[in-house]
């Protein structure tokens, strides 16, 4: 199996499966390899905001403290190797697609061991131990023998689990209510990433099934009074200790473009990331290492601050420029522009309030981040975004709140125009999914010969 044949093979498996929560498939599926889930040390990350950031973090913090760590982002990523990474580090081209194939070749086994228990059942035989261990979900065609994409991916971080001898795994949920790996024994610990809005219940009703599961370790991120009552009503209920950070604790003591100085609980840190609400992160993943060294993890101080220190990650609020001030950030999110205009917000009185955006083609992400910018005092000067269809800019100036001139490249190589119109003391935003934001980060820092 090549890359390509690896990644078309996860990309054009289904997303869920419609109606059904099962989890037959994939436990058959864990059998047929030896079960690799069966001694599995493990904490599932939650929240609808930063998991990658806190992943990132607490990895990097086990591994400065000698642990073997596979962390597993459950949503295919643009680069799907980077969905699965051990030690920090994404996987090789080869380690990847070996694993891939082997889940692909024993998917192929599954459906065969299926196929012979059917004919021995229609022919009255009777079934050896191996068909006889097939789940009647499968048999009666109530579930489907393809694997899901997260299936796919969780089965591969499995296998190298158990092949590097991974001391833990750090799993994010991909906040869907058939997630594959809720197959899984209970977490060590769950972690809440970021504040649960009050105006998504499915993602407070996933949470409280978290802890109902039976965990009896639960580090939220600082949350308002309704989410951190349901938490906490969810956890007393069975008698699960809730670990939370304080905010009195935290006084923010640097905030500049190349990282973030703070203290907490009378100690101070530094993180190579910027933006205040980094600290958030990193003081839910304090407590959350707090946690780990009660379970046994020798942790030391040492490990923790330069584990801390040591996370840099593109596109995440990322200073690819001082002069001029040029800032990548992958959200795409509408709900997390606010968070990214707050950020910028920290930095007025360094980069002034003139700024121009760099932005898919899409009148409502456009709209929000005027709206955000507008409000804190912020003059949008121009838009460039990519597309080669004229009538698409006509449409998409048609649909924005206010009169601003839009830049059409053709390419996301035509960057050295948007670079060209920049002044020394300009501010540009480049914002959007991670694809769009990630190929002009590279031609960006390809032009300024980085």
């Amino acid at each position: 199996m090549t890359y390509h044949n690896a990644v078309k093979y996860i990309l054009s498996a289904p997303t869920a499966d419609t109606g059904s929560h099962s989890h037959d498939r994939i436990l058959y599926m864990s059998a047929l390899l030896g079960e690799p889930h069966k001694n599995l040390n493990y904490i599932r990350l939650a929240g609808s905001n930063g998991k990658t950031i806190c992943s990132a973090l607490t990895s990097a913090i086990l591994c400065r403290a000698g642990y073997t760590v596979c962390s597993l982002n459950m949503s295919v990523l643009d680069d799907i190797k980077e969905n699965i990474r051990i030690n920090s580090s994404a996987l090789s081209i080869p380690e990847f697609t070996s694993a891939v194939q082997t889940v692909f070749q024993t998917a192929n086994l599954m459906r065969h061991n299926i196929e012979l228990a059917k004919a021995a059942l229609f022919s009255e035989e009777e079934l050896d131990a191996d068909l006889a261990a097939i789940p009647q979900t499968l048999l009666n065609g109530s579930l489907s023998p393809e694997l899901t994409q997260g299936e796919i991916l969780l089965l591969c971080a499995l296998i190298l689990y158990k092949k590097n001898d991974c001391n833990i795994c750090i799993i994010e949920s991909s906040n869907t209510d058939n997630d594959p790996s809720l197959f899984l024994k209970p977490p060590s610990a769950a972690v809440i990433c970021g504040a649960i809005p009050n105006s998504d219940p499915a993602q407070m009703a996933r949470i409280k099934t978290y802890i109902q599961r039976g965990i009896t370790e639960v580090i939220s991120a600082p949350q308002d009074p309704l989410s951190y009552k349901m938490i906490s009503d969810s956890c007393a209920a069975i008698n699960c200790r809730l670990s939370v950070p304080i905010r009195s604790l935290l006084t923010l003591k640097q905030l500049s473009l190349i990282g973030t100085t703070f203290i907490y609980n009378g100690e101070e840190y530094k993180l190579s990331l910027c933006g205040r609400f980094q600290t958030t992160n990193a003081i839910t993943v304090i407590e959350t290492v707090k946690v780990l060294r009660r379970m046994g993890y020798n942790i030391s101080q040492e490990a923790e601050h330069k584990g801390l220190s040591s996370v840099r990650i593109p596109s995440r609020f990322e200073v690819l420029s001082v002069n001029p001030t040029i800032i990548a950030d992958s959200t795409y999110k509408l709900e997390a522009i606010e968070t990214v205009c707050e950020s910028l917000f920290d930095f007025s009185e360094i980069t002034g309030r003139r700024i121009s955006l760099c932005l898919p083609p899409n009148s409502e992400m456009i709209n929000t981040y005027l709206d955000m910018l507008g409000a804190r005092g912020y003059t949008v000067e121009r838009i460039y975004t990519v597309t080669q269809n004229n009538d698409e800019t006509e449409t998409l100036a048609k649909g924005l709140k206010k009169d601003i001139p839009i830049v059409a490249m053709p390419s996301i190589k035509a960057v050295k125009q948007m670079l060209g119109e920049l002044s020394d003391d300009a501010l540009l935003l480049i914002s959007g999914k991670h694809f769009f934001t990630e190929n002009i980060r590279i031609e960006i820092i390809r032009y300024l010969g980085f």
